[in-house]
């Protein structure tokens, strides 16, 4: 084969024209597809198979398509809103379907496998990496102008939570987008996130918590049970005397059965010292999430138990 193949990286993305120019003949760049050695990531874009099948988290796999899509759409584009944030490694209540790009010429579009936005990119709104996509702040905000609030808390908290992003830099980047077409959503995402929430359970308690009007609720609050020691707790309402715990299965499931058997039986040593110190004890599980009125009624259950104690 021509000396000229070996510039063509197969191991990412690339288009059939690169293929052409390379040296690989039409027959041959049909060959390799009929056989599996390279797949198709969209029209004209290819990959090498063994270098595909080796990307194993969904990050990595919508990295390659968001290479794809960048490769057709020509400069300017970058990885943007839902795409974006799962390559800053922010966690999302639903993995993005189409890769999403923002483009600051040209006109919006949706489809299946891609969804386009038209909207400028002013200072401060890109990350140079590869693929190019937008920063972590321009990525919190977007995801406040376009999706449910819900959706977006969870991002904004993470990015805090991590030092990826400040509030004050948030903050900055709202005055940017104030004008633009969903802004106030972003601002109520702004306002409310707050990096001590550890988890997306702790997020979507926190917005079911603030719903049915908890007082004083704070997070990560250090409370003294009865024994004396000091304990750590997702929420606590003073005003309440309750203690609110998003029931994370997974602090029970890592690890080795005696390691979950340990962890079961502090949090049992935990509550119950709290309980003998006059605390309510609210546990939130993921089925419970978005059910205020459930919420409420555990609530009462918790002070009226207080009272009679």
């Amino acid at each position: 084969m021509p000396d000229a193949l070996q510039l063509l990286d197969t191991t990412r993305p690339f288009t059939r024209a690169a293929a052409l120019r390379a040296g690989y003949s039409q027959d041959e760049v049909r060959h390799r597809l009929r056989r599996g050695l390279w797949v198709r990531l969209r029209h004209g874009v290819y990959m090498d198979a063994e270098a595909h099948r080796s990307l194993r988290t969904p990050a990595e796999r919508h990295r390659a398509l968001v290479l794809a899509h960048l490769l057709k759409l020509g400069p300017g584009g970058v990885a943007s809103h839902r795409s974006a944030a799962l390559l800053h490694g922010l966690p999302l209540l639903e993995l993005p379907g189409p890769v999403e790009i923002t483009l600051p010429e040209g006109t919006q579009r949706s489809g299946p496998a891609l969804r386009v936005y038209q909207s400028p990119l002013p200072e401060g709104s890109l990350l140079v990496a590869d693929p190019p996509l937008t920063s972590v702040a321009r990525t919190v905000l977007d995801l406040g102008r376009a999706l449910p609030f819900r959706d977006a808390l969870v991002a904004a908290d993470a990015a805090l939570n991590t030092g990826a992003v400040g509030k004050e830099e948030l903050r900055a980047y709202l005055e940017v987008v104030r004008t633009w077409p969903g802004s106030p959503g972003a601002a109520r995402v702004v306002r409310f996130a707050d990096g001590r929430a550890e988890s997306p359970g702790e997020t979507l308690s926190r917005i079911d918590l603030s719903s049915i009007g908890i007082p004083d609720l704070e997070l990560q609050a250090v409370v003294e049970g009865a024994s004396g020691r000091a304990w750590r707790v997702d929420f606590l309402s003073r005003a309440l005397r309750t203690v609110f715990e998003f029931e994370g299965k997974v602090k029970y499931l890592d690890g080795t059965l005696e390691e979950g058997r340990r962890a079961l039986l502090r949090e049992k040593e935990r509550e119950d010292d709290l309980r003998l110190a006059g605390y309510g004890f609210v546990r939130i599980s993921w089925a419970e999430l978005g059910r205020p009125a459930l919420l409420r009624r555990k609530l009462e259950v918790a002070v009226s138990g207080l009272r009679a104690s």
